[in-house]
């Protein structure tokens, strides 16, 4: 099971903030398919889809799509500080 640091739940913590995303929102990563092959998205969503696995850290709800489960197993979800702000890098 994918789980997510600190850091990261706080970065994402404080972007909901900003962006005005009502409470009880989840954060929800999802596979988008492009050209080259899938991209992991992030939104937030007022719940989880059907088949989510989810998970809690610091008070934010992380919800991943059924599809992303197996090949994000073991992964880590954390943030790192750039020029941009910070931006959630996957670890295994």
């Amino acid at each position: 099971m994918a789980s997510m640091t600190q850091g990261a739940a706080t970065a994402l913590g404080e972007l909901k903030e900003r962006q005005g995303v009502p409470d009880g929102f989840v954060v929800r990563l999802f596979p988008k398919p492009t050209d080259s092959g899938v991209e992991i998205q992030v939104s937030f969503a007022p719940e989880p889809a059907q088949g989510d696995e989810v998970t809690e850290t610091e008070g934010t709800t992380l919800a991943i799509d059924s599809d992303l489960v197996e090949p994000l197993a073991e992964t880590v979800i954390d943030a790192e500080q750039t020029p941009q702000g910070p931006q959630l890098v996957l670890r295994k």
